[in-house]
């Protein structure tokens, strides 16, 4: 009679199920590192996008508030906000969206219409990509509001910011100077 006892082989290579185990933990971890190797590239293209409007938000609030604070009176054409009296020698000061979107300051003599401030636009823009500009006078405070939006597409993403600048024409505000 036979004697049945399992027989033992010994063999060099891997089976397919380890094979493919191998594969799959591999894949995963590639894809898991792939994430921490891109991220910072895309942190360094999105404050490269966000750098120049920062910049252009930082010249404008100084400036507009610093205008409003010296102006007489302020009105609101077409899309803009004119501040009159407000240049030194009583010049009026215009802030407005130009047909290329970007976001302008215009300085003309006392009295100037607003199409003759429109067209003494002159020197680079304040800020870019602007999609709507608005001022709006709200009369229980006495205060101008002064709203702007931003947007830019970049790497086929669309990024927007709002921002708003509450200003008092002809006034300082309690805790600050002129």
């Amino acid at each position: 009679m036979r004697d049945f006892q399992p027989k033992v082989r010994r063999h060099a290579g891997f089976t397919l199920i380890e094979t493919l185990i191998v594969v799959a933990m591999l894949a995963i971890f590639t894809a898991s590192s792939l994430v921490m190797v891109t991220a910072p590239m895309y942190e360094r293209v999105y404050a490269d996008i966000e750098a120049p409007r920062e910049a252009g938000l930082a010249t404008l609030l100084p400036a507009l508030v610093s205008d409003a604070h010296a102006a007489a009176s302020a009105e609101a054409p077409d899309g803009a906000f004119v501040l009159r009296g407000a240049a030194p020698g009583g010049d009026d000061i215009a802030y407005f969206v130009d047909t290329a979107k970007q976001l302008r300051r215009a300085q003309a003599s006392a009295g100037a219409s607003w199409e003759d401030l429109r067209g003494r636009a002159a020197g680079a823009a304040l800020l870019e990509d602007i999609e709507a500009f608005s001022a709006s006078h709200d009369e229980s405070a006495g205060l101008w509001r002064v709203t702007l939006r931003t947007a830019t597409t970049r790497l086929g993403r669309k990024m927007s910011a709002d921002h708003t600048i509450t200003v008092a024409v002809g006034k300082t505000w309690a805790g600050g100077g002129r």
